[in-house]
Parts: structure tokens; sequence; C-alpha cells
């Protein structure tokens, strides 16, 4: 059985299109209260596909972008290497070149270029949501800042 990965539009709705008739319809899930976030469909092709549903805030781009971060609570002034693995207009996740001490909380500055036509220097405060091993996933505190070119890089 198949599966595909939806987000969640404006309005609570998602666009369910079938991988092997390609039939689409937008779905309003204020109507499925109470639905898990993996479910299976029946399609009027007679076939069946899982649906996962991405519950974040926005759109969220897999990338591998090199970059460095700056600790800025408690301040430091080494930088360190990292690579970002997935970005969105709200923030990122990356993971660690070499180890470093970060917690929850914490505040870092992120530098890297987007791999687009003008290779726009993204340069932000962030603070740390997730710790994983090697992954950190972090929100951006400067929203304003790069929002327009985000928003183009972002563009699926």
């Amino acid at each position: 059985m198949q599966t595909i990965s939806v987000h969640i539009n404006k309005g609570n709705t998602v666009t369910l299109c079938c991988p092997y008739c390609e039939f689409a319809r937008i779905v309003n899930l204020d109507k499925l209260r109470g639905l898990d976030k993996t479910f299976v469909v029946h399609c009027k092709c007679k076939k069946q596909f899982k649906v996962n549903l991405n519950v974040r805030k926005s759109y969220r781009k897999s990338a591998t972008l090199p970059g460095q971060f700056m600790i800025l609570s408690p301040n430091t002034s080494t930088l360190l290497n990292l690579t970002v693995c997935d970005i969105s207009k709200n923030g990122i996740g990356f993971t660690l070149k070499e180890p470093a001490n970060i917690n929850i909380g914490c505040t870092l500055r992120v530098k890297f270029n987007l791999d687009n036509h003008k290779q726009t220097l993204i340069d932000k405060k962030v603070i740390v949501m997730t710790v994983r091993e090697d992954f950190i996933g972090c929100e951006f505190i400067e929203l304003d800042l790069y929002q327009k070119e985000l928003g183009f890089y972002l563009m699926p």
C-alpha cells in the first residue's frame, strides 16, 4: 500500500491525490474529528493508500545547506559548522559537524546561504526547540528578516 504525506492548509483542509489514479479531492478535516495523523483512504478506483498528515505550522523544505552557528546564550565567540537539513518560514533543522553543548532554550546565531540563484545569505538568531543527538531544531526569533527571500525559496 502506497503512502502519501499532505500538509494541512488554511481552513483546516487537505488535498488528497490518489497515487494510483491521480484522482484528487479537497477534504475538510473539521468533519473528521478524532482522526489520527495517519489514516487509510479508499479511492473510487478501488485502491487504498495511506495518508500521513503533516501538522506543522508551515511547509518545511528539505535541504543540504552548509553553514555556521555561534551559541549566544551562554555567550561564546566560537563559530561551529552545521548542515541545514530542513527550513521553513518559522525555523530550521540542522545537524552538527562537531560536538557542541547545546540545550533546549539556548539562543544561537545561524549563518548559511540558500541554494537559490542569488545565494541569499541568511543570518538569524534562533532559539533551540529540539535536541536529538546531532540534530537541532530551532525557531527563528527575528521573523521579519529575509521573509520575502524565504517565501520565494520555500515555494514548492
